[in-house]
């Protein structure tokens, strides 16, 4: 049984091929152009019209039923998707590669040894310590004001205090709350400062230690720019 159900699939595809052929020796010489492809059913379909093929892969075939050329079906949305996402994924890959050396070179140039950045990282947190103080004083005179402002607002009963006792408290309440987002800046500033200094000096040890590797080995941060 399985040998007759074999022999009448060879049989069926013979005679489909024999069917391309003889329709590609009815055609005039100058068109003698034959596609092949498979519909969705798993049909097989020759025809002399390539747009009948369009959105699936098909072979042209010569005179003698012999594919010259094989076209492939176009990409499917998905595929279209997933190629865009590759190519932006390699895309990005490449600027952070880039932006890895550039950061290196600059590193190399600012630096002469690990000594300079240590020299570096105490002049800058000294600079951000000094702002950090120097608001700490301004809000220490501010308090001494604001304590005053509050005095005179108190001399008055309610609804008869003098519209400018009521704007100077209100003015140093205000640069009080100023000085101390001032401050709350400068301290996380610091911090960043900090730990950029950390990651400069261990890239820079990687560096001229030889032990730097890829440019695209994965950074912690960017070193200071």
């Amino acid at each position: 049984m399985a040998q007759r159900t074999s022999m009448r699939s060879t049989l069926g595809r013979a005679a489909l091929l024999a069917c391309g052929l003889a329709f590609a020796v009815s055609l005039p010489l100058h068109a003698q152009k034959l596609y092949r492809y498979v519909d969705s059913s798993g049909q097989v379909h020759y025809t002399d019209r390539p747009q009948d093929a369009t959105g699936r892969a098909a072979d042209q075939l010569n005179n003698q039923g012999m594919v010259i050329k094989h076209i492939d079906a176009p990409p499917t949305p998905e595929e279209i998707a997933e190629r865009e996402a590759a190519k932006k994924k390699q895309e990005e890959e490449e600027k952070r590669v880039h932006e890895r050396k550039r950061q290196d070179e600059i590193l190399r140039a600012r630096y002469g040894s690990a000594g300079d950045i240590e020299l570096a990282r105490r002049d800058t947190l000294m600079g951000l310590d000094q702002a950090i103080h120097g608001a700490e004083a301004r809000i220490a005179d501010l308090s001494k004001d604001e304590k005053r402002a509050k005095a005179e607002v108190g001399r008055y009963p309610a609804g008869k205090v003098p519209k400018q006792a009521q704007d100077d408290l209100a003015a140093t309440e205000q640069e009080i709350a100023a000085q101390r987002d001032f401050i709350a800046k400068k301290k996380a500033e610091r911090a960043a400062a900090d730990a950029r200094f950390d990651e400069d000096k261990r890239r820079y040890a990687e560096l001229t230690s030889g032990r730097a590797g890829s440019a695209s080995a994965p950074a912690k941060a960017a070193p200071s720019k």
